[in-house]
């Protein structure tokens, strides 16, 4: 998907996705183990494992900003007016996190 119309878009966590907050605001999103090995397991034992995969604090504040109201490049702006420095090459780092939240499911545009 081409960079300017993916900054524009307004990403919505996909509900079947769980995650969990700590105290310190920290997210860790809870994924559901379906590689061949724990597929095989779950069929056999009926037990399904899960992952906790925790997120940076950038992470966290991106997660957090995901309302279903913001476009990504809302979102962008608001990291960097967070940060007292500016963070180096944003626009691609968030460009490239979204993809990837994007490809294993855990938001949909």
């Amino acid at each position: 998907m081409e960079r300017k119309r993916i900054l524009s878009v307004v990403p919505i966590k996909n509900p079947e996705v769980l995650w969990e907050e700590n105290k310190s605001g920290r997210i860790r999103i809870k994924v559901e183990r379906n590689d061949l090995l724990y597929g095989t397991i779950k069929k056999l034992t009926g037990r399904v494992r899960i992952d906790k995969i925790p997120l940076d604090p950038y992470g966290s504040f991106i997660w957090r900003s995901i309302d279903g109201k913001h476009t990504i490049e809302e979102i962008k702006d608001s990291l960097q007016e967070q940060q007292e420095e500016e963070i180096e090459n944003l626009e691609e780092r968030i460009f490239n996190y979204f993809q990837k939240l994007k490809k294993h499911q855990l938001i949909v545009f």
